[in-house]
């Protein structure tokens, strides 16, 4: 415990890149959603297999190369603050306007532009289905469903961004405002609100892509069904081998 104290700075440092890696991937997934529809002749070269390693590397890159400039060269390290359960950022003058500009204005930035794509990609959606519809041959029932898909998508892109705004707004402007006493309230506003965003934007993603859990459940079944088949050709090898 102590040793993770006296390393709490690169911890901080750690979940800082972390978070960078996270709020790009977002970013570079809604660009390839874009892509897909507005420019779906050119998706195949401009998301190729090397191009898509190299936005990977990229992404990293820039979540990794600048943080240990801002962080480490200009003495803006998140340290865990001992008796308060919170990481805190450095108070120097240059420390609080690295933080405000690279990371709170940053992120908003990035996840607004996320919303904007989003809305933008299905609305491409929706303007080429009404263009399509007359040549259409879907039943109403598909037409429907596809519908709602887009909507489910378009509320999962909303809430994403509700989720990571309001986690932005508590841990850099609420909780900066509260009494040093009330450690617990803090803790909440900070590191509790870091690590709900990330459960929370998984469970937004499965809660809005049944997909996912029907092919987990499915997987999960075949599992279980292997292993009881198993179960029961040990148990006939064993009732032959006894009669034997």
């Amino acid at each position: 415990m102590k040793s993770l104290k006296t390393h709490s700075s690169v911890i901080g440092h750690t979940l800082l890149i972390a978070y960078d890696i996270s709020t790009y991937s977002h970013l570079c997934i809604s660009l390839n959603r874009f892509c897909s529809i507005v420019a779906p002749m050119q998706y195949d070269r401009l998301f190729s297999h090397l191009n898509t390693n190299f936005l990977i590397v990229f992404s990293w890159a820039c979540a990794i190369f600048p943080s240990f400039y801002l962080y480490g060269y200009n003495d803006c390290s998140l340290d865990y603050a001992d008796g308060t359960f919170i990481f805190q950022f450095a108070t120097t003058t240059v420390c609080q306007t690295i933080v405000w500009y690279a990371d709170f204005l940053k992120y908003n930035t990035i996840v607004f532009s996320i919303v904007v794509i989003d809305v933008v990609t299905v609305s491409k959606v929706r303007s080429y289905k009404a263009s399509m519809l007359q040549s259409s041959s879907s039943s109403p029932s598909q037409s429907k469903s596809k519908s709602q898909a887009e909507m489910n998508f378009l509320k999962q892109a909303c809430l994403q961004a509700i989720v990571f705004t309001c986690e932005l707004t508590t841990y850099f402007l609420i909780m900066p405002q509260i009494h040093p006493d009330h450690k617990f309230l803090r803790f909440s506003l900070s590191t509790v609100a870091w690590v709900l965003v990330h459960m929370l934007d998984g469970i937004i993603t499965l809660t809005f892509n049944k997909e996912f859990t029907q092919t987990i459940s499915r997987r999960v079944k075949i599992k279980d069904l292997g292993k009881y088949s198993n179960r029961i050709e040990t148990a006939s090898n064993v009732a032959s081998n006894s009669k034997i």
